[in-house]
Order: C-alpha cells, then sequence, then structure tokens
C-alpha cells in the first residue's frame, strides 16, 4: 500500500544587512536570524508534488500541529480526541451554571417600558 510521503525542512538564515559600511559593528543591533519551514508532499498514486514554504511563525506552528497529528497513528499510535481539556470544559460548565442563575434573577430584555420616539412628527 503506498502512502503520501510528507517531508520537512526548517533551516535558519541571517538577513542580509542593508546598513552602509560607515556604522561601526558596536552601535548597530544584531542582524535578526529568520526560520523557513519547507514542507513537501508526493503523492505516489496521482503522482502531485506539492511544496509550501513559509516564514510566518503562525504558520509555522500550525504546520508543526498537523504534522504531529498526522504522525500519530503512523507510528502506531492511538488518534488523540480534540477535545478542550477536562479542567476548561468542567470550568464552562460553572460558568454556564452561574449564567443561569443570573439570567432567573435578572431576566435579559427590555423592562417593558417603552421611550419616547424620535423622528418626523
Amino acid at each position: 500500500m503506498l502512502q503520501t510521503r510528507i517531508t520537512t525542512k526548517y533551516k535558519l538564515s541571517k538577513l542580509i544587512s542593508t546598513s552602509t559600511s560607515a556604522q561601526t559593528p558596536s552601535t548597530s543591533a544584531p542582524e535578526p536570524i529568520r526560520g523557513t519551514l519547507v514542507l513537501k508532499t508526493y503523492d505516489p498514486v496521482s503522482g502531485a508534488t506539492l511544496k509550501y514554504e513559509t516564514n510566518k511563525a503562525a504558520e509555522v506552528g500550525r504546520l508543526i500541529q498537523i504534522l504531529g497529528r498526522l504522525a500519530r497513528p503512523m507510528s502506531g499510535l492511538a488518534e488523540k480526541e480534540e477535545g478542550l481539556g477536562d479542567a476548561v470544559e468542567e470550568s464552562l460548565e460553572k460558568v454556564e451554571k452561574a449564567v443561569e442563575k443570573v439570567e432567573k434573577i435578572m431576566p435579559m430584555g427590555g423592562n417593558g417600558k417603552k421611550g419616547k420616539k424620535k423622528g418626523k412628527k
């Protein structure tokens, strides 16, 4: 059985400084380092290859998270549920109960009075 292959490459590179040579190294800021993630997939059935390259931290984080999720079944581990977690769910239940109590004491909505209408006479 042929499966789709996914390869990743992460590289760090220094940005080229655009400062002039007149500045001394002690006064200039250190050169920033930029990381780039290259994700490549190959499907042997269709022969399609996709390549995605990004240097945005949010995208890198999401892609690594997705790769971890895809790797669990491939490594023989059980798939993890996408729940919020027991502590968070318990907190949500407590908040919902508190909101219900407050709504019983002070019903949401209007107080039955109508205000003056503004507009044409």
